[in-house]
């Protein structure tokens, strides 16, 4: 039990380090743009949501307000993300399984 406690530790900082330097490397982009930086960034992004100990995935036993504050700043972006392509999926879903754009205009 206490393993498990230190390992869940232990990812949660790593975690936020990572987001840490996704964050940085964002910033970094903002001053002087490059591919690089942009890949890194949402590829730390990326990391830092699967090593995080997810309570709603069921990684985190513990019980504390600060840390599920971190975890939804650090599953934002990935959840986000994922959020927009749910979104363009059903725009280009038709409901007999064909891709059709589903916009109504209103005119």
């Amino acid at each position: 039990m206490q393993w498990n406690m230190y390992m869940e530790t232990l990812r949660e900082c790593l975690a936020i380090f990572i987001f840490m330097l996704a964050v940085a490397l964002i910033y970094a982009v903002i001053d002087d743009f490059s591919w690089g930086s942009v890949l890194t960034s949402v590829g730390c992004f990326i990391i830092a949501y699967f090593i995080w100990p997810s309570k709603r995935r069921g990684q985190r036993n513990q019980e504390n307000r600060f840390v599920d504050i971190i975890e939804i700043i650090i599953e934002l972006p990935v959840e986000f993300f994922i959020w927009i392509l749910r979104f363009i999926g059903r725009i280009f879903r038709n409901k007999d399984g064909n891709v059709d754009l589903d916009i109504d205009i209103g005119l």
